[in-house]
């Protein structure tokens, strides 16, 4: 169960890891070429978020992320 539950940890903090990333780029892109075109961008590609919704999951990824952390930190080191 320990090994379970380690296991889940991880792939939960590589999920958020890597969910965080692809958000910052686009956050990068959109400082690059603006918010308007960044909504253009997203309904180019069916995503029916706007940027405000895609900056709020990009927060949760991160707070995902770092929680995940430091749960593996305390609980198995």
């Amino acid at each position: 169960m320990v090994g379970f539950f380690r296991m889940f940890l991880f792939v939960i903090n590589k999920i958020s890891f890597i969910g965080m990333l692809v958000i910052g780029l686009f956050a990068f892109i959109t400082e690059i070429i603006g918010i308007p075109k960044a909504e253009i961008f997203l309904k180019k590609f069916n995503i029916s978020f706007g940027f405000e919704s895609v900056m709020l999951i990009g927060f949760i990824f991160t707070a995902i992320m770092i929680i995940s952390y430091f749960l593996r930190k305390k609980l198995f080191d």
